[in-house]
């Protein structure tokens, strides 16, 4: 078929009536090189022909990328969608988190389900009767992040006019109320009792600067010794050192709130006095072979620790003490949970933690709140009484 040129023009038929035609381009064929077009004819009006060529481009174009969405897999578009998002700011860490969300969660889980015909059923039905590990359930905290992502890709199909309606709006996802029934932090007994067990073992300057000041994993890996004055008692979050398909990979914090200074206390600081002097013995007794890359928490080479190594040591040694298996998150939850449950102000904990905003602190956190309701209300009686 001769190459036409891209737009709409009108024809005349057989019969000798005036019609209107669109052709639109689909981009070169990957086997033949050669360039792909699309044509169709009938249109009684240009009006016709230039809705009809409005609402084909719409279903073909995401991301750069040409496809048939009456045909397309609710994966493929995914795939697709993925691939577009560099175009974007999301940071390569969460790209990768998407990406993961979506390869051992979604993928094998939504089959050959086309996007056009999604239901809200196919979304989490199948994660939460048997989306984990073997075939078992999985947690409503992990069912509701990767409901986090596919939101944000439909939202995304919503808004290009590639699907009519978003389904993820639609399903109904785990609750909050469910997820608060699963633990996600110790009580100080517990945590008390981690950090003895964690005394002896070689990452416990780390397990404790995490436990006592809530960094995140990549935030405590990423820490170099000029990030921190001892003499204040001060430390600064400057950068990251996170995985990305399982490589680590120096990066900045996750937003303008996360980078921030953090007060310690003096046994911390006591603590990682410590440890300096332990590194440099450790650089003097490897010589020649200790690389100086200035980082707190290094190999016994001295370059920086890989994050995922670091969780699966801290994973063991939970596994090995009598108390409930968190995650090494589970030290910046404690943390917080710690704080407010005091009654320390929720903005200071919010600072202290990098949230975006407090907003988001007591949202994650408001229901450790001590007492705010009897307070409230012998404050409302008190303006009368």
């Amino acid at each position: 078929m001769p190459r036409r040129q891209p737009g709409i023009t009108k024809y005349t038929t057989s019969d000798g009536r005036t019609l209107w035609q669109y052709v639109i381009d689909l981009g070169d064929d990957p086997e033949t090189g050669r360039r792909r077009q699309r044509r169709k004819r009938g249109f009684v009006t240009q009006a016709e022909a230039s809705t009809a060529l409005d609402d084909a481009r719409r279903a073909i174009d995401v991301g750069g990328h040409l496809f048939d969405v009456e045909h397309m897999t609710f994966l493929e578009y995914l795939d697709l969608w993925l691939d577009g998002l560099p175009n974007t700011n999301k940071t390569p860490r969460t790209i990768a988190d998407y990406r993961n969300e979506i390869r051992r969660y979604v993928r094998p889980n939504v089959a050959d389900t086309k996007l056009a015909n999604l239901t809200p059923l196919h979304l989490y039905r199948t994660l939460v009767k048997q989306g984990g590990q073997k075939g078992r359930p999985l947690s409503p905290k992990t069912v509701r992040r990767v409901h986090q992502v596919l939101q944000k890709a439909l939202t995304d199909a919503e808004r290009k006019g590639i699907i009519q309606r978003n389904v993820a709006r639609l399903a109904d996802k785990p609750s909050t109320a469910q997820l608060e029934t699963n633990r996600i932090s110790w009580t100080p007994d517990e945590l008390r009792t981690l950090l003895a067990a964690a005394e002896e073992h070689e990452l416990y300057p780390l397990i404790r600067l995490t436990a006592l000041t809530g960094m995140r994993r990549g935030e405590v890996c990423g820490l170099k010794w000029e990030d921190i004055d001892l003499n204040t008692k001060q430390l600064g979050v400057r950068r990251t050192l996170g995985v990305i398909d399982g490589k680590p990979v120096i990066g900045t914090p996750k937003s303008r709130r996360s980078r921030r200074t953090i007060d310690l206390d003096d046994k911390t600081v006591g603590i990682l006095r410590t440890h300096r002097g332990q590194q440099a013995v450790a650089a003097e007794f490897v010589g020649d072979g200790w690389r100086q890359s200035g980082y707190v928490f290094t190999t016994v080479i001295g370059t920086h620790t890989h994050p995922d190594n670091i969780g699966k040591r801290f994973t063991e040694l939970v596994r090995a003490t009598d108390v409930p298996y968190l995650t090494l998150h589970g030290l910046r939850h404690t943390h917080a949970t710690h704080l407010l449950s005091m009654g320390q102000n929720p903005r200071m904990v919010s600072e202290r933690l990098g949230h975006a905003d407090v907003a988001f602190t007591l949202q994650v956190y408001g229901h450790v709140l001590p007492g705010h309701q009897r307070e409230a209300a012998e404050a409302a009686a008190g303006l009368v009484d």
